[in-house]
């Protein structure tokens, strides 16, 4: 399921209905709009996406299995990143914006039929050029620019199967970054001295992207059936960091490692 309502700056956990309806504080946190944005959710419909299986299968399980509740501040920079997408989809010859557009992609048979989905930014005919905004922190960026962030890598190559299954070709993949510290000694430090840096993704075969979704979703798939999903890998956590302070699951996480 979904998250079902937010954790107030007190630490108290309330259901969305009631945080909209009034403030129990007396003295929103936010704004009431953007409190109604923030608790928009997508409902699961059995059908696994990108986002989805280039997390780690446990945090993508207990996100589907678990009512988890959010810090609606922590969604500032993601709420950035929309605005950012809604400013930029501006008609433009031979440009496609897929934004809001969710596309699929068959992963074959074997134990189970499944269908991947996924929703790309933008498509470039004239560069024939597969565009995706992402706004992150100056590591994830030079993870990038390091070629060190592969499921961004994944990411993009799977949108690419799914654009170029509707007829288009697609002869370069970018990721458009905007480092949210960017101009910090943090940032130049790493190598980021630029408020918006191009990244250029690698081409994967075809094949080694559909194995590795394929795969993932057969676990996500496994881990619905038994109730149990293994915990993530080093490199799915960030190397903990993401345990620490950016998933919204990771209690449920620690109660399924003590069972």
């Amino acid at each position: 399921m979904p998250a079902v309502g937010f954790i107030c700056p007190d630490g108290t956990k309330i259901r969305f209905r009631d945080c909209l309806s009034a403030c129990r504080k007396g003295r929103r946190c936010l704004s009431l709009p953007t409190l109604r944005f923030i608790s928009r959710q997508r409902e699961w419909q059995g059908i696994p996406s990108v986002t989805q299986l280039i997390k780690g299968t446990r945090q993508a399980f207990l996100e589907i299995t678990r009512p988890y509740f959010i810090d609606p501040k922590s969604r500032a920079y993601s709420l950035l990143g929309i605005s950012t997408h809604g400013k930029l989809e501006t008609p433009v010859d031979d440009v496609i914006w897929l934004s809001e557009t969710p596309l699929t992609l068959d992963l074959g048979g074997g134990l189970f039929t499944c269908t991947l989905s996924g929703i790309p930014d933008v498509y470039d005919g004239i560069e024939r050029t597969l565009y995706d905004y992402k706004t992150s922190g100056s590591y994830a960026v030079a993870q990038a620019i390091n070629g060190e962030k592969r499921e961004w890598v994944l990411q993009l190559n799977a949108y690419r199967l799914m654009i170029e299954g509707l007829g288009y070709k697609v002869d370069r993949m970018v990721i458009q970054a905007i480092a949210r510290d960017g101009n910090t000694w943090i940032a130049k430090k790493r190598g980021i001295d630029e408020a918006i840096v191009m990244i250029e993704m690698p081409r994967m075969d075809d094949n080694e992207v559909i194995s590795y979704f394929r795969k993932k979703a057969e676990a996500l798939r496994k881990a619905l059936d038994t109730g149990y999903a293994p915990p993530c890998s080093d490199e799915e956590t960030w190397g903990g960091k993401r345990c620490e302070k950016y998933c919204d699951v990771a209690d449920f996480c620690r109660q399924m490692e003590k069972i």
